[in-house]
């Protein structure tokens, strides 16, 4: 009897501890979560509300753009310094210049949308995976609980209808009484067991 109650009591310590162990990791797991949705969230605030002239392939986009108007300006002087400048000619190179330019920045704003879109989808992507993980922590949390739940429970039952047998078969009683006894009791504790499991808050974190 004074066997079955240490083996008992063992089992339910060592679920105890099992379980404590298991959750520092996942409390470890946990943080390490955080600091990656924190690190997402600042990235794609960074570089979604980014200035997009200040990007190296905008930065790249402007420079040959003055390097194009520059040439064309040294062309163009040329050009009437040999020939002559007319009104008209001087009009189409304006207007030459200006489409360079229109052109140029019509690039840089779908080149920024292109942008805009890749971060997004990065970002949304990034974030179902953070969640998926989340998920999966949160399970680990509460299938833990009852594991440990079910398994020190299990031992402390089939324990304590060992101490059963050895108090129960002195006096006579039968051997059916004494596993209707234990089949009972097991229904008890699971009883027990679930309401619990049911009123339990997982952290989860």
């Amino acid at each position: 009897m004074i066997g079955a109650a240490i083996t008992g009591g063992l089992g339910l310590l060592g679920g105890l501890f099992g379980g404590i162990k298991a959750a520092k990791q996942r409390k470890k797991a946990q943080r390490a979560l955080n600091e990656e949705k924190t690190y997402n969230e600042n990235l794609f605030n960074k570089e979604y509300y980014s200035d997009p002239l200040e990007r190296s392939d905008s930065a790249a986009l402007l420079r040959n753009l003055r390097k194009e108007l520059k040439e064309r300006s040294k062309s163009s002087a040329a050009t009437a310094a040999v020939i002559g400048a007319t009104p008209e000619a001087v009009l189409a190179d304006k207007e030459a210049g200006n489409k360079i330019i229109s052109d140029t920045m019509s690039n840089l704003g779908a080149m920024n949308a292109q942008y805009k879109d890749n971060v997004m989808n990065r970002y949304l992507n990034q974030r179902q995976n953070l969640y998926n993980q989340q998920q999966q922590i949160n399970g680990q949390n509460a299938q833990s609980w009852t594991n440990f739940m079910q398994n020190g429970l299990g031992t402390a039952i089939n324990s304590a209808g060992s101490i059963d047998v050895s108090i129960l078969n002195p006096v006579g009683v039968t051997a059916k009484q004494i596993a209707d006894h234990k089949a009972s009791s097991f229904a008890n504790a699971q009883n027990t067991m679930q309401n619990l499991t049911k009123n339990w808050s997982i952290p989860n974190n």
